[in-house]
């Protein structure tokens, strides 16, 4: 171009160059001979968003980025004292802007890579697709053409301000780039964030300045209106906004799986962020309903562990949801849903829902309001959903915070929601918090279990045993349209194990189990289906009842009967009781227990049962026990082993009769396996 250098402004270049590196901004682009230098130029400053102009005082080249790196406070105001005239101000209607971006960049290997964004709001809005093909050969990563597709796409689909404005010399230093406030008071503008496209300096002589402008994209929120009185003409009255943002209603926070930190995250960073996540970092998902047709997108605020909120994420996109119009069991494919917001044109790879804690893949919208999706996709399982609840649908585009916590943490999150005219203030967001439990380093639940080849019976066989089978996953390689429940095993990641409990579910917490697998590597195991456990209670409205003992109370009173004489127990020995938590006395050669006797009971058959609880690994109860009943003054006419229930509980009956005044029983219970008298 003929300069030297001396005339580059070092300090500008080299603090454009710092923000560009901090962004992994990098370009890679030759100087086709065919186009002047001019034209290159522009194309390096149009793909990095940057203006180059000649410093008024230095009369040197600077480079300028158009960034968010301003304080509104800090900003020159353009108003009444210094502005002449506003000869056009008009703003930009939703149907003029594109709210799809169809970006085209290159690879490593110089091929043509195509990336497409959308403003979903904005295409609600406008009731259909506005395009926009743009192409940026000097890009080679997905990072960078993300960021310029975003960057675009908000400013096509935004309904910005344009106006011409001639000024007085008093800002005079105003040069391409800068930022301003406008203030004019007959358009009903208390403070709107400028930027300068272009400038015309004139005559010296003649003291008007004039300037090309449009509202800053970074500033659209920080913008604030007043209302104009009825009596203002129609030319004050121009683009008066009267829709506004309101806050956001339904919002919640959940981890980013392994598949959605493979998705957003660029390749060459994935290994960076894959050793965060081993070493005990996560990263968290917003999930935000659009609380409005104004309402565009939000401003996103976190705070770890009660510290101060700070800004994490700029101009984030509302999640497309829907509400369940039907319950919907874990087994349903299809399922009808009502009330769509921000229903998505079309359905992409990168998509999927979530409803409460289970995420699905989507494999058709339909017109008639029922969607068809695969089941307990990721690291999810089926689940029960009622009527009502709430579905968000997940896309690259709702990535918000972009930081790693550790695990463990507790995060809060507020928003301040915009639209084209005004935001939100963050006091009167509602606040979310989320515990951090490390989702993406956490290995893949098993997929597809059975019981006896079946996914839900409804009912199991005591007299079977129990069939479980299951399919593996593996935490690095579930892709929604490929793993999910009833999809084949993926291998797992090495080391990967399976654990399995039997629980009881009559019967809270650890109590209730019945048995444990610990770290199998199969995918099938069979138990012995265990024998239902049987509370036995003796009535109180027994006929001729006499008295019944609860051997576990002491002292040893009839609990009901005729008789409330307390028994005995000979011998200090005591056993753990049947039912969980209690003791009895101990039975064998030395220890027994004496009954009182009863003139009611005096010569005639009486029957005494005895509850016993028998353990699971028992052999059968024939060949388990013995039952001798030592005749002291007794004389026996029949003694019955007798079952009273079909499972773990049983009864001994003793057929007795009294021939004298006192009465002992002492009873010897030989056994192979554990057994209590309860």
């Amino acid at each position: 171009m003929g300069y030297h250098p001396s005339d580059i402004d070092e300090e500008s270049f080299r603090k454009a160059a710092d923000k560009l590196y901090d962004e992994k901004f990098g370009m890679s682009i030759i100087w086709d001979s065919a186009k002047t230098i001019e034209d290159f130029n522009a194309e390096i400053l149009d793909t990095i968003d940057g203006v180059i102009r000649v410093n008024v005082i230095t009369g040197r080249f600077e480079l300028l980025l158009i960034r968010n790196d301003y304080a509104v406070s800090e900003l020159p105001v353009l108003d009444e004292s210094s502005i002449v005239e506003i000869s056009r101000f008009e703003r930009s209607s939703w149907g003029d802007g594109a709210n799809e971006i169809v970006l085209t960049y290159k690879d490593r290997n110089e091929s043509d890579v195509v990336l497409v964004k959308q403003n979903l709001a904005a295409i609600e809005i406008q009731r259909g697709v506005i395009s926009s093909s743009q192409t940026y050969k000097g890009v080679h990563t997905k990072h960078i053409a993300e960021l310029i597709a975003e960057r675009e796409l908000k400013l096509t689909s935004s309904s910005i301000a344009k106006m011409s404005i001639k000024i007085n010399r008093l800002n005079y230093l105003l040069q391409n780039g800068d930022v301003f406030v406008l203030q004019w008071k007959n358009l009903g503008i208390k403070s709107m964030v400028c930027r300068v496209g272009s400038i015309v300096r004139g005559e010296f002589d003649d003291g008007i300045i004039e300037v090309e402008a449009v509202e800053d994209i970074f500033g659209i929120t920080k913008s604030s209106y007043e209302v104009i009185p009825d009596d203002t003409s129609p030319e004050d009255d121009l683009n008066r906004v009267v829709l506004t943002a309101e806050p956001i209603k339904t919002m919640r926070v959940m981890e980013a799986s392994y598949h959605d930190l493979q998705t957003v995250t660029p390749a060459e960073n994935l290994n960076s962020v894959i050793r965060l996540v081993d070493g005990g970092s996560t990263y968290p998902l917003i999930l935000a309903e659009k609380p409005s047709l104004a309402t565009m997108n939000y401003d996103l605020f976190a705070s770890n562990g009660g510290g101060a909120l700070k800004k994490v994420a700029d101009d984030v996109s509302f999640n497309p949801t829907f509400r369940l119009a039907q319950d919907v069991a874990p087994t349903f494919e299809t399922f009808r849903v009502d009330d769509f917001n921000g229903q998505p044109p079309v359905v992409t790879e990168d998509m999927y829902i979530v409803v409460n804690d289970e995420c699905m893949s989507i494999d058709a919208i339909e017109d008639d309001g029922t969607i068809r999706v695969k089941r307990g996709i990721l690291d999810t399982l089926p689940a029960f959903h009622v009527y009502g609840d709430i579905g968000y649908i997940v896309t690259v585009s709702n990535v918000s915070d972009p930081n790693n916590y550790a695990v463990g943490s507790t995060l809060s999150y507020k928003t301040v929601t915009q639209s084209v005219s005004n935001s939100t203030n963050l006091d009167d967001s509602k606040e979310v918090t989320a515990d951090l439990i490390g989702r993406a380093a956490r290995p893949a639940p098993v997929n597809s279990v059975t019981i006896n080849e079946n996914y839900y019976p409804e009912q199991i066989s005591r007299s079977k045993p129990i069939e479980l089978s299951w399919n593996t996953r593996n935490r690095k390689q579930m892709i929604p349209q490929n793993v999910y429940w009833g999809s084949g095993s993926v291998t797992p990641e090495e080391g990967q194990t399976t654990s399995i409990k039997l629980f009881n579910p009559n019967i809270e917490g650890d109590e209730g189990l019945i048995q444990e697998v610990k770290n199998t590597e199969e995918t099938s195991h069979t138990f012995i289906a265990p024998k239902r456990e049987v509370e036995l209670k003796l009535g109180t409205s027994v006929p001729d009842l006499v008295y019944h003992y609860n051997l576990s109370k002491k002292p040893l009173v009839p609990v009901v009967g005729s008789n409330t004489k307390q028994a005995v127990a000979h011998g200090t020995g005591e056993v753990d009781g049947a039912v969980k938590g209690t003791v009895v006395p101990e039975l064998g050669n030395e220890h027994w227990i004496e009954i009182p006797f009863d003139e009611v009971l005096n010569a005639k058959a009486f029957t005494v049962i005895s509850r016993l609880k028998l353990t699971s690994n028992s052999i059968p109860i024939s060949q388990s026990v013995r039952l001798a009943i030592m005749p002291k003054h007794w004389v026996i006419n029949d003694s019955v082993l007798r079952l009273l229930t079909e499972n773990w509980y049983f009864g001994l009956v003793m057929n007795c009769l009294f021939t004298s005044a006192k009465r002992l029983i002492l009873a010897a219970i030989l056994m192979t396996n554990s057994m209590t008298l309860l």
